[in-house]
């Protein structure tokens, strides 16, 4: 079955509804002529759920009905297509009903100070909404109703972060991504929400091939030192994820160059920028160093240990608060590097300075129904939904 979506107004327009509790409060969803009188109403909003089997609703049978959205992936790539299961259970035969379906992505920052909210910006990435389904009764069941539709290309990864500059302003920024279906009777209505994670296309790509810095050094008696040729290779197959390791591999070729190297320091470099009131507030955050003494010698290549040559960092950005991943929005922008700083002998403790940009994806916020002991609910399918729309 193919449908076109009722996509919602523009983020600028006064009319449009701002959350999904707007949205789904909203005169278009409530006054309509099939929904005289709401006296129940129940609302979850939960984690995504990856599996293929229906939810557990026994848990809900005292409901007049129960709603749940599953996954049948880990995250989505920005122009993916998403395939989300509704899962409907009805206890027992009710009268006229409908069901809707919305789905939002949207970047917003607050700032704080002084415990007051101080400045806000928020827009939306997408949004789209409409019927899927209505029915004059309906039988108690569990019915599945699976529901298609295209991110767009030009979705940022889901981000999350809540911290401070050094004024001591407190930021929470996010990118975020929702699916929401409502079931509406003539007598209560319930809603569930799910968070859908979210790539973007640059996590697709890998970390490529080594990358060469030619480093010309002067003394400090304005006398010409030589050059170094610093080579760097990625030793992660694939973009790394939020808390997992980076690491990556260092070759000196110091042959053309008259000092030695006594010590090197990595470190690695997240460069956030927030756009909020028109003002671009930057933080930078120095997340972990790894300093070690090495010997190479002028006029020499060699290594006393070739381990010395790798390094690794855990990217430790992840808390119920902050899932910092590299990311590139209109207001949200995080970045990570790894600056490496080179000492060379007869210096006097100055340094030269290496930096490479390298990605990280953001964790994924879903459960998994693994080594589960799944009871056989039998339920009714309903023909998928494709729903189309200019996003």
């Amino acid at each position: 079955m193919q449908v076109e979506a009722a996509s919602l107004k523009s983020p600028n327009s006064k009319e449009s509804p701002e959350t999904f509790k707007d949205l789904f409060n909203s005169p278009a969803f409530l006054n309509t002529s099939t929904r005289t009188s709401i006296g129940n109403s129940q609302d979850t909003l939960g984690r995504s759920r990856l599996s293929s089997n229906p939810p557990n609703f026994r848990l809900f049978e005292d409901k007049e009905a129960s709603l749940a959205i599953t996954l049948n992936q880990d995250y989505f790539i920005a122009g993916d297509k998403v395939q989300a299961d509704i899962w409907v259970h009805i206890p027992k035969k009710i009268g006229k009903c409908e069901l809707f379906f919305f789905t939002e992505g949207f970047e917003e920052i607050r700032v704080f100070e002084s415990l007051k909210l101080s400045a806000k910006n928020r827009q939306k990435i997408y949004s789209l909404s409409m019927m899927i389904r209505s029915w004059e009764e309906i039988e108690g069941n569990t019915y599945k109703i699976p529901v298609m539709f295209k991110l767009p290309a030009y979705c940022p990864s889901s981000f999350l972060f809540s911290g401070m500059d050094l004024q001591n302003k407190f930021y929470k920024a996010e990118i975020s991504y929702f699916l929401s279906c409502k079931f509406v009777s003539e007598t209560f209505h319930t809603t569930s929400t799910s968070i859908l994670p979210v790539r973007s296309m640059r996590s697709l790509s890998l970390p490529g091939a080594p990358k060469e810095f030619v480093e010309r050094l002067t003394s400090f008696c304005c006398f010409k030192s030589g050059s170094t040729i610093f080579k760097i290779e990625v030793l992660n197959y694939v973009n790394c994820l939020v808390d997992e390791i980076f690491q990556y591999k260092v070759w000196v070729n110091n042959l053309r160059c008259k000092k030695g190297i006594y010590r090197i320091v990595s470190r690695v470099v997240r460069k956030m920028s927030f756009l909020v009131a028109k003002q671009d507030n930057r933080i930078e955050n120095r997340l972990e160093e790894v300093e070690r003494d090495v010997k190479i010698d002028a006029f020499s290549n060699d290594w006393e240990d070739e381990e010395m040559q790798k390094f690794q960092h855990c990217i430790k950005s992840s808390t119920e608060e902050k899932n910092a991943c590299s990311t590139q929005g209109n207001y949200i922008s995080c970045h990570y590097s790894i600056e490496l700083l080179v000492f060379y002998t007869n210096s006097r403790g100055h340094s030269i300075s290496i930096v490479f940009d390298f990605y990280v994806n953001p964790i994924n916020d879903i459960i998994k129904d693994e080594n589960e002991e799944i009871e056989e609910i039998s339920y009714e399918e309903h023909p998928a939904i494709n729903i189309f729309a200019d996003l």
